[in-house]
């Protein structure tokens, strides 16, 4: 497999299944399924609150990672937790530099949350760093 497609993985959880199949071992419907509910929820409130992209941004992370923080097998809790890190960083990152530069800002935050994640042991992140070295 190529790596510019495991980098998927490493971004996003529900991308994880469909780039490399060690990254991600559930079931849709444990994942991508309460995860755009959610997603859907975060926005109409996001709308109430002028953001309606970053609410479904944070709400299809937690949505999509909360089987992960219930189960709690190996280290489903890590990544769960370094996935909703990840999308923390990319919110703040847009909020901090205004609705001006919301996209850069939420690049920004995107690099900050790849790089703080990677250096965690058994996140999405730290697994394509360590395929990049073999």
């Amino acid at each position: 497999m190529s790596h510019a497609l495991s980098f998927l993985g490493a971004i996003s959880p529900g991308m994880a299944s469909l780039a490399d199949p060690t990254m991600a071992n559930l079931p849709y419907t444990k994942t991508l399924l309460p995860g755009g509910i959610a997603g859907v929820g975060g926005a109409l409130y996001g709308l109430k609150i002028g953001h309606p992209f970053l609410g479904f941004i944070a709400a299809e992370s937690i949505g999509q990672n909360a089987f992960r923080l219930y189960r709690g097998q190996g280290n489903d809790r890590t990544i769960a937790f370094c996935n909703m890190g990840q999308a923390a960083a990319i919110v703040a990152g847009a909020l901090f530099a205004g609705r001006a530069n919301a996209f850069w800002g939420g690049l920004a935050g995107l690099a900050a949350g790849l790089i703080a994640t990677s250096m965690v042991k058994g996140s999405n992140a730290n697994v394509f760093v360590l395929g990049l070295k073999k």
